[in-house]
């Protein structure tokens, strides 16, 4: 095994990750949108009338979309919901919808929020400082919002845009409901859901609680093939099994109080993930089994947050404080078993037998202090500043035995620790007018005060650094509304995005491909963007929209990977910030009622966002997009009432470009075939609705071409095919 578990802490350690994390990190929390009458959850569980994406009135431009504009579909996590929106793509597995890429850039370009606040990070898999949404089961959510451009008020980070999720509350909705369900596989297994939450106000108390269990599976199959330089098959093929099984348990609760003369609320989310995921693949060489493998990861994971805010009149303004905690727990058992056949007879046989154990705890401790004043009439400021402790423990321990034959011939044995410490201090100042009746702006500015603290464990080689940087965003938000239907947007915005922590690795290990090395780089700087969007929308009669925006990001010091030495015949790398690059696109989306044409009880929903970017490759010279941003994202759909029947059903169909991802030496290019969504469902009064919903009716394949080259030439090549089956779902909801 030699250097396989120290490559993985460059590509990854040990599997996906797939935890959500708490519900606190630094900032403000977002202006909700809840009304003070709470809304009846019977008019959200058995809803008669078809829903559209709501028209926003904030200055900068977002988009919001509540539970009911996804619910008839019956998403089980955040990140089927996200698939329906504009401008998010995913680079998973066929039926995984983990870490969303908004504007098509890779997750880590991607802000996520929980109630407007930032939440830490789980990919201990790539080192991203993202996490992966699809551990949030859907049932907890009362709308998605993106954010294309933040306020100085919010985290900075997020180049691509921000994804704000926020949870159900007892501000927003009142009344209780309950959910029973059963999934369908293709390969005829069933598995069950349940949730039930509650939502009531005693006084001037308001409070939510839910609860929600699910069980996962998604099974897989896999054909790799393999082809040499001129793209001739040599005979090389393998085929694959992969299920994906587990358990989600979460909840999550809320109280909204009186405190003194102000206001507090107290916030809480729990997930905790059980899962498994096996493989079994079988190799063959022109027909001959030459190998066999089967690998099983045990899963574990817990993510939580526990959250304090408070909101108080003071000397003719308002004060605002928060405080939070949040962690998140990823316990990983990897076993693997590989079968070589190397000659006639039993003693030619080569077994290998590998694990990896990974333990990996996230902890971030959080606080902020704000206040607003109207200095005139038309205009308020706010004031303020947040503050983050980000304390990121990771152990990694791989064991592996070679036997030749039955008897033992080679063990090895690796040990690894990563432990980060970070001091994020962002002061912050924003300024609203209200220029014209027709005219608003926003204008702000963040700092960002980054100090960070790292050590490292490779087998004994020890290795530590330090780094500190302040980065300033300034922002600047217009909104122009000549009509009560029409509305323009215009900002520009500067963001960041930070280095992943496994380019921080101030070690040496081994990676990106065999023979070579990977230098860690400590001193590592953020990316940086400005930002440009300009928008229109315009209401269509019957609470229908239809908008359009252009966006613009130029983005400095772009982290790849460089090569800085010959190894022969390997290289060593390390990551730098190689340059500035830039991306655009165009998002068009539209949700609209067809009276029109004489179909008042039809909506059609659609989005198309058109995408490009421009980098230069630091390996080749060569200009190419940014990694894995495909050049289109397109969803459509309609849903159809009727209401004489209390019946309804709709369809979403959704397709997304292929995409490339250059690494030293190696070409990937991905494609998805198209996904169709259905579902149908019968009311039964005000109280009951009973729903059949399937995915992936289609049956959908993910296409991956791999070109390898060899000192600039092309050595051979290799396709991946991916599919996995439909998944029928049966749903009962209740409202009481």
């Amino acid at each position: 095994m030699g250097g396989r578990m120290k490559g993985r802490l460059l590509t990854g350690a040990a599997g996906l990750v797939y935890g959500v994390c708490g519900v606190i990190g630094a900032g403000i929390a977002l202006p909700s949108a809840a009304s003070a009458d709470p809304q009846p959850i019977q008019e959200i569980v058995v809803n008669p009338d078809i829903d559209f994406r709501n028209r926003t009135e904030t200055t900068n431009p977002v988009l919001s979309y509540d539970i009911e504009f996804f619910q008839r579909f019956e998403p089980i996590s955040v990140g089927e919901m996200l698939k329906r929106v504009p401008g998010v793509a995913f680079t998973s597995d066929i039926g995984e919808y983990d870490a969303p890429q908004l504007r098509g850039l890779a997750s880590s370009y991607t802000q996520i929020l929980i109630n407007g606040r930032r939440i830490p990070g789980s990919g201990a898999d790539d080192g991203q400082r993202t996490f992966f949404v699809d551990r949030i089961p859907a049932e907890l959510v009362e709308r998605i919002e993106i954010i294309r451009s933040p306020g100085a008020d919010m985290t900075s980070e997020g180049i691509g845009g921000v994804l704000n999720i926020i949870l159900k509350d007892g501000a927003a909705l009142e009344g209780g409901y309950a959910r029973l369900g059963g999934a369908y596989y293709d390969d005829e297994e069933v598995r069950g859901s349940a949730a039930v939450g509650y939502g009531g106000r005693a006084g001037d108390i308001t409070w939510w609680g839910s609860l929600d269990v699910q069980e996962r599976r998604n099974p897989k199959q896999k054909v790799t093939e393999l082809f040499d330089d001129t793209n001739t098959f040599t005979g090389e093929r393998i085929f694959e099994d992969d299920t994906r099984e587990g358990d989600d348990y979460a909840a999550n609760g809320e109280m909204e109080f009186p405190l003194g003369a102000g206001t507090g609320r107290l916030t809480g989310f729990y997930v905790f993930t059980d899962r498994e995921e096996r493989e079994a693949a079988l190799a063959f060489d022109s027909g001959t089994l030459v190998e066999t493998a089967d690998q099983l990861e045990d899963i574990d994971q817990h993510s939580g947050g526990l959250d304090g805010e408070g909101s108080f009149p003071l000397g003719g303004g308002t004060l605002g404080l928060s405080l939070g905690y949040a962690t998140f727990v990823d316990d990983i058992a990897e076993s693997e078993r590989e079968l070589a056949f190397e000659g006639p007879g039993p003693g030619d046989d080569e077994l290998t037998l590998a694990t990896e154990i990974l333990d990996n705890t996230d902890q971030e401790l959080s606080g902020g202090i704000d206040y607003s004043f109207k200095p005139w009439a038309t205009g308020e400021i706010k004031v303020g500043v947040d503050i983050l402790r980000k304390d990121r423990d990771f152990e990694l321990q791989a064991f592996e035995r070679e036997y030749v034959g039955g008897a033992l011939d080679d063990s090895d044995s690796e040990y690894a620790t990563f432990d980060i410490v970070e001091w994020r201090t962002a002061p912050f100042v924003v300024a609203k007018w209200q220029l014209t009746p027709t005219l608003d702006a926003e204008a702000g500015l963040r700092g960002e005060y980054l100090d960070r603290e790292l050590e490292a464990d490779i087998d004994g080689d020890l290795g530590e650094g330090s780094s500190n940087d302040w980065e300033f965003a300034p922002s600047l938000h217009v909104r122009y509304t000549p009509t009560r239907v029409d509305q323009f947007r215009a900002s520009i915005a500067r963001t960041i995005r930070l280095p992943e922590f496994d380019l921080l690795n101030p070690v040496t290990i081994d990676g990106p491909r065999d023979d070579d090395e990977f230098e860690g780089n400590p001193g590592l700087g953020a990316e940086k963007a400005w930002g440009l969007d300009v928008g229109y929308e315009r209401r269509i009669v019957g609470n229908g929209i239809v908008g359009i925006n252009v966006f613009y990001r130029d983005i400095e010091d772009v982290i790849e990977l460089v090569g800085i030495a010959d190894l022969a015949p390997g290289t060593l790398y390390t990551a730098e910030n190689v340059g500035n690059g830039e991306t655009y696109g165009v998002e068009f989306d539209l949700s609209a009622p067809l009276g029109f044409i004489g179909l008042p009880n039809t909506g059609l929903f659609g989005n198309l966002t058109w995408l490009d970017s421009e980098i230069t490759d630091p390996d080749t010279g060569r200009d190419r997009q940014f990694q894995n941003q495909p050049n289109y994202i397109f969803n459509v759909g309609f849903i159809h009432n009727v209401p004489s029947l209390g019946v309804a059903f709709g369809a979403t169909y959704s397709e997304r470009g292929e995409s490339e991802e250059h690494v030293p030496d190696e070409i990937a290019i991905t494609s998805y075939d198209g996904n169709l969504d259905a579902f149908v469902e019968k009311r039964f009064g005000d109280s009951f609705v009973l729903r059949l919903s399937g995915t992936n009716l289609l049956d959908a394949e993910k296409l991956e071409e791999f070109t390898y080259f060899d000192s600039g030439a092309v050595d051979e090549y290799e396709t991946e095919v991916e599919e996995s089956g439909p998944v029928v779902l049966l749903t009962l909801r209740a409202a009481f």
